[in-house]
């Protein structure tokens, strides 16, 4: 703010609490305002396992943008103290919007080292979450559920023929939650795999860690019940 007069700060048509009027080259290019950045602070958001507070915060209004302001299937450039501004349809904003949206999904797709990495959440708001990723040309399907508190991932390779990859699955269970029960089917045939709780960093969650290989079909159920004690565990 030191680059402002007092009297303009205390003006509330340009100033008010965080919000702030778009002047120019003063913070427009300092980017606060662009809505294309929200896909970062979404999986800053994530990697402590708030998806709630990811999606309420910086993409609630990205949607009601999309669906309902400025035309059907648009975000404009940027929002400041005034609301929308700037284009109506802006390249940048859109392709960051998906970015976010994906990053629910939490996949990290390494070819070389032969890795996929799914990290899923979902806001409360959220029933369910489905996704087409690739694996260099080989394309699949991602669906994650949380009824109940008790997460449930499916993967699925639509051609049949999984590439020669190691598939890294964490579970973010709820806060309050424990794993009970985990229930693994790779291609229809049950598996008990080996995995670890451990508590999430920076946050009050615990993650269920666990690498299977690449299958057609994968489904995986996390049972939780209400938590007693944190500890790390490893089965």
């Amino acid at each position: 703010m030191s680059v402002f007069g007092a009297e303009f700060v205390a003006d509330r048509r340009n100033v008010r609490g965080r919000h702030m009027r778009s002047v120019g080259k003063y913070n427009y290019h300092r980017g606060v305002e662009w809505n294309w950045l929200a896909q970062f602070f979404v999986r800053a958001e994530l990697k402590y396992g708030e998806p709630d507070i990811a999606f309420r915060r910086y993409l609630r209004g990205q949607v009601a943008a999309t669906l309902h302001r400025g035309g059907i299937g648009g975000i404009g450039e940027l929002c400041d103290l005034s609301g929308a501004r700037g284009p109506e349809f802006q390249a940048w904003s859109m392709s960051g919007f998906l970015e976010a949206l994906h990053a629910f999904a939490g996949v990290e797709i390494d070819v070389p080292a032969q890795r996929i990495a799914v990290t899923p959440q979902l806001p409360r708001s959220w029933p369910e979450l489905s996704v087409r990723k690739w694996y260099a040309g080989v394309p699949f399907d991602l669906e994650f559920t949380n009824a109940d508190a008790n997460p449930t991932l499916r993967m699925d390779f639509p051609d049949g023929s999984p590439p020669a990859a190691e598939v890294e699955i964490n579970l973010i269970l709820p806060p309050g939650r424990q794993l009970a029960a985990l229930d693994l089917q790779l291609d229809g045939r049950r598996h008990v795999p080996p995995h670890q709780v451990e508590p999430l960093p920076g946050s009050r969650n615990v993650c269920v860690r666990l690498s299977v290989p690449a299958a057609a079909s994968l489904r995986l159920e996390a049972t939780t019940t209400r938590a007693t004690a944190r500890s790390n565990r490893t089965a």
